[in-house]
This record gives structure tokens, sequence and C-alpha cells, in this order.
């Protein structure tokens, strides 16, 4: 009988208190007939958040492990709730759920809703934005929890004891990006003049930046690099070398940055890296092998497609031809 009031004061005061513990009464059977002691139901994540740039057409991927801490065998799905940013950026983002290895969801953020399974268990999210993603700027945010709902074993979701963990999403568009770049330019081909690795503009090594939305940029104070860090290997971009002579891009348009000195490697290869204001690594590609000359690294399509190596088209759409 003592136990039982001690149990039934534990739980009172920890509901009056607020206590973060859900628990539940068990009962066994011993020669002094029935006893009931209190049993907890605890979820939790190794990891409660994610945040990630996210271009279009690109993909990002997370992983957390859900994990009941509690002595009550549980049960549980997940959803998403608390959905705030720009709606048309969360609208296009897409995600592909597994759980232990096994696909469980794929299809829009917004609309996942996961059935019961138990813990412990090994989630792996692989995000994706849409290529076709519109009223979207670079820098927008979209921000949602992942909230796992957990409830007692052959109970039912909102009926008895219950917990929940939440994995908390943070999505910013990436709609600047690197679109094409001229590493070894190597004098005349087919009648135009690419100048030397170290000719100043419109000659010279350059690299082009795309704005993948329909809202024009300001990138003043962004700068490109290669793979070696320090001042030698950055170029501010401003008005002074860019064409046209302006650091903002148009919507759905086009950037041409000049270097004007040797910065990227001819053999060997090397790496092109964009940086916003802030020193943060907005985008980067790197070739492995030797640079040929008068080739461009370039995206088909222009913005959103994998890296190939056409001719130059600087300030144009890329082609495999001309």
């Amino acid at each position: 009988m003592k136990r039982l009031v001690y149990s039934l004061l534990f739980f009172a005061c920890a509901t009056l208190l607020s206590v973060p513990v859900f628990a539940m009464f068990s009962s066994f059977g011993n020669s002094n007939g029935n006893e009931f002691r209190a049993g907890t139901l605890d979820l939790t994540l190794t990891a409660s958040e994610f945040s990630t740039l996210l271009a279009p057409a690109g993909t990002a991927n997370s992983s957390t492990v859900l994990q009941n801490l509690g002595t009550i065998l549980s049960q549980y799905l997940f959803d998403v709730e608390n959905m705030s940013g720009n709606f048309s950026l969360c609208d296009a983002i897409s995600v592909e759920a597994r759980g232990n290895g096994v696909k469980k969801y794929d299809g829009l953020l917004l609309d996942m809703k996961v059935g019961t399974s138990t813990a412990p268990t090994t989630w792996r999210f692989a995000f994706s934005l849409s290529p076709e993603v519109y009223d979207v700027a670079h820098g927008d945010l979209c921000e949602a929890d992942v909230v796992f709902h957990g409830w007692q074993k052959n109970g039912f979701l909102g009926v008895g004891f219950s917990d929940e963990a939440r994995y908390h999403v943070k999505i910013t568009a990436k709609m600047i990006v690197l679109n094409e770049f001229l590493p070894n330019p190597e004098g005349i081909l087919n009648e135009y003049d690419f100048g030397e690795d170290a000719d100043a503009m419109p000659k010279g090594e350059w690299v082009e930046l795309y704005n993948n939305s329909n809202t024009p940029y300001d990138i003043s104070g962004w700068s490109i690099r290669d793979n070696v860090n320090g001042a030698d290997h950055q170029i501010a971009i401003t008005s002074d070398n860019t064409q046209p002579a302006t650091t903002i891009i148009p919507a759905n348009g086009f950037l041409v940055v000049f270097m004007n000195k040797e910065l990227f490697d001819n053999e060997g290869g090397d790496s092109v890296k964009l940086f916003n204001a802030n020193g943060v690594l907005m985008d980067s590609y790197a070739y492995l092998d030797d640079a040929p000359p008068n080739k461009t690294y370039a995206r088909i399509p222009d913005g959103i497609g994998d890296f190939v190596d056409p001719i130059p088209t600087p300030g144009k759409e890329n082609l495999l031809n001309e």
C-alpha cells in the first residue's frame, strides 16, 4: 500500500511541477498481491536540428537516431509542423525519409507523415529543391519541425502517456551559383582571342555566375577563390572586374567575373569557390585533371545542370556546340 501511495504522489508532483517525465503504472503479482510501479516514456534524438543551403535541383542529406530512454515500450509516428518562412520555398522542397535503411517516405516535405514504428531507429533524410521553384530569392528561409510522436505500445495516439521529440529543419535557398568558368585561356581559337591566364578583361580567366531566382540580387562583397587559402588566391567581386560592370545579377541572368590575373591551375586540377560577404562558401566545383585549353566547365542547363566542358559562352546560355 505504501508503494502505491508513493507512486501516486510522485506522479501528482511531477504533473503539478511540469516535470518533463511521462509515466504510466504497471502491475505485477507477488505473495502480497498486486503492486504498482511507475514507468517512463522518454523519446530523444541524437541530433535535434539540421541547417543547410539548398540550390534548385540540389540535394542535402542529414540523419538522426530516435531513442526511447524510458522503460515503457513505445510506438511512434512522425509528421511536419510549425512551417515558417517563404511558403513558396517550403512548398518546393521534397524529402526522402529512410528508417534503418528502408525507404518510408518520398514526397513533399510539408505532406510528410510516416506511420507507426518502434524505437530505436536511425532516420536519414535527403532534402531536395525543385528546379522549377518560383517566387524565391537567394537567402530565403524555410523552417519546419519534424515531430516524432511516441505513445505506449498497444495504446492509441493521444490516449494515455506520450512524449515527443522535434527535429528542427532550416533550409536556406541558394539561388546564386557558379555556372561556367574558363581556367586555361590559350590564344586564338576559331577566330576568337581568349588571351592568356594573366591577361586583363575581357581576356584571361573568368567565372560566370547565374541567378536561379526571378529576383535580382546584389553580390557586393562576395569573392572567388581557388583551393588555396590566402589573400593572393582571392578575387573580390566588384563593378571593376565584372561584365556588365555591376555587382547585381539580374533575375534568371548572368554575371561574368574576370580574374585579371592567373588564379586557377592548368595542370593537376584545382577548385573554383564562391564565397558570400560573410565568408560562407556558397558554391564550388573541383576539376581533378589538367584543364584543356580554351575549354570551359559549365552547367547545362544553366544554373541547375551538371558541369560539362563545352565551348566558352561567357554571359550567354551554355551550349554543347555553337
